[in-house]
């Protein structure tokens, strides 16, 4: 969610990055995010919007959706693993 936040922030800065008041900033915010959904083609979605995705993804017609693994995540679940199997073997021991 963070990294979602902060590629918003920099899509806001470039969309308004001029505001006066509270009701602006609530407008261009609310703007910005309804131009990544609706109008910012995506690499990962092979040229789909996020919407996009989500709506052929709904009706079924996307059997995978292509997000690059976390390699962070993969180390932290062997690290994991390979405790389980220290704690297995002490326990045959």
């Amino acid at each position: 969610m963070e990294g979602w936040q902060g590629l918003i922030k920099k899509m806001w800065v470039v969309l308004h990055s001029q505001v006066a008041s509270y009701d602006e900033l609530n407008a261009s915010i609310c703007k910005t995010i309804d131009y990544y959904i609706n109008k910012d083609p995506q690499k990962r979605f092979n040229g789909l919007t996020a919407g996009e995705m989500r709506r052929e993804a709904l009706k079924g017609s996307i059997k995978s959706c292509p997000i690059a693994p976390n390699h962070r995540i993969e180390r932290y679940r062997q690290k994991i693993y390979e405790k389980k199997i220290k704690e297995a073997k002490k326990i045959l021991s």
